[in-house]
């Protein structure tokens, strides 16, 4: 903010979001400045129609205005005119501020709402809403949404015309500028993030030797491996427990902790949802027992609908295993670092995946299938060596990602404090000069 000027005089709003404004700037309520739409009843088309905005077209990326979208839809009645603001108007995505312009006629779904003004710079009016609190207005006692009441009730602070499409200008030359360093970055991650991958496809299926002689696995996912190398079924180089059904009622605040469903996430454990039952079921039941270095499965559910769920768990805590899970106890063959890194080969996911059942209501694979799954095994000692390596050189990938993700997200604060800033007269763009 310091870079910029700022108004000679300001003004109490005595909105507390805008706090003071510009002195020469007026404030009027949205109701005296826009027409609102809603969706109007379409057939869907695959190949031929107007477009057909969901909420999720209304991501902010790559500026203001919407791009084409991939549905299509037909109707008797006559699409929305070009030149509308959209935003959502019910469910979570009004906490997100997704707020976008149409430059094509088009219609739109029963969660958007669409605002056309011709009394305000279009463009000013989007970038205010963007820097506004949809959900401070919203009513989020049940399922989030916003009415016309809501919208009209915004108080819009106004300078003139001429001064609107300066903070347009303005903003639009910014956020551009931000915008592509956000994608440089997201970019660089993901370039890191294949990296990462190929290094592990490759040392855990041809290891690290570059001139060992090589044979033919047998199995399709792994290819050709170094020739002193097994490959094991998941069964023969370890052991699978399925998880307990406790009785919902037994479930407690505290106690032994219980490990189920909503905890195994990708490569991770997360407690956020946290369930307990006493500790007498330890002592009862010692065959269900988590153990550190275990490799736990969720084997149902729609959390398994999007892939694998798998993770190594880390720690000494007492945990005893919930139904629908299960856990993988490594042998005298296998060392868990090595299981973790083949659970990391893009192959291997999608094998795992392919045996996903998805024609129920719950997605399910049996802890037979998984039994039945081969990996390639090299010696302990060999196991050790590449796991080292991959942790050595994966920790400074991760590094490297996890500082650029930080840096994206500092990046989007700053454009949506910059946003604010402009649109509520807190700094002076009027004599900034945009290189061409």
């Amino acid at each position: 903010m310091n870079t910029f000027k700022i108004y000679k005089d300001y003004k109490e709003s005595g909105i507390e979001w805008l706090n003071k404004i510009p002195s020469e700037w007026n404030l009027i309520k949205l109701s005296r400045l826009i027409k609102i739409f809603g969706s109007i009843d379409v057939e869907e088309s695959i190949t031929e129609g107007y477009d057909y905005f969901k909420v999720d077209s209304l991501n902010y990326a790559e500026g203001l205005y919407v791009k084409e979208s991939t549905s299509k839809v037909l109707s008797s009645k006559s699409p929305l005119e070009p030149n509308l603001i959209l935003i959502p108007k019910r469910g979570a995505a009004i906490f997100t501020n997704k707020v976008k312009i149409t430059s094509k006629p088009c219609y739109i779904d029963p969660n958007v709402m669409a605002i056309r003004t011709e009394r305000v710079e279009i463009e000013y009016l989007a970038y205010y809403l963007l820097a506004r609190r949809l959900e401070d207005i919203a009513d989020v006692s049940t399922i989030p949404q916003i009415n016309n009441k809501q919208i009209n009730s915004i108080q819009l602070p106004i300078p003139t015309i001429t001064e609107q499409k300066k903070i347009s200008r303005f903003l639009k030359y910014k956020t551009k500028e931000i915008d592509s360093l956000i994608n440089y970055k997201s970019k660089l991650i993901k370039l890191l993030e294949e990296k990462r991958q190929l290094m592990i496809t490759k040392a855990v299926t041809k290891g690290l030797n570059p001139n060992v002689k090589m044979k033919d696995s047998g199995v399709e996912w792994i290819g050709e491996i170094p020739e002193h190398w097994e490959c094991l079924k998941f069964k023969y180089s370890g052991k699978l427990i399925n998880g307990y059904a406790f009785p919902s009622g037994d479930f407690t605040t505290s106690g032994v902790r219980v490990m189920k469903i909503t905890n195994i996430q990708s490569m991770k454990i997360d407690w956020g949802d946290e369930s307990f039952v006493d500790k007498v079921y330890y002592d009862k039941l010692p065959q269900f027992r988590v153990h550190k270095d275990d490799l736990v499965f969720a084997l149902t559910r729609p959390i398994i609908s999007s892939g694998i769920k798998a993770a190594i768990v880390n720690t000494e805590e007492k945990i005893l295993l919930n139904q629908r899970n299960a856990l993988y106890r490594s042998g005298n063959k296998i060392m868990s670092t090595w299981l973790y890194y083949i659970m990391l080969h893009k192959l291997f996911v999608q094998e795992f995946e392919s045996y996903i059942d998805q024609t129920g209501q719950q997605p399910n694979i049996s802890s037979a299938d998984i039994e039945n799954i081969k990996i390639p095994v090299p010696t302990l000692e060999e196991q050790h060596e590449i796991g080292s390596y991959l942790d050595n050189k994966s920790t400074v990938i991760d590094n490297v990602i996890e500082e650029n993700k930080q840096l994206i997200e500092k990046l989007k604060e700053y454009r949506q404090s910059l946003i604010y800033e402009a649109v509520t007269g807190k700094i002076d763009v009027r004599d900034f000069e945009i290189e061409e």
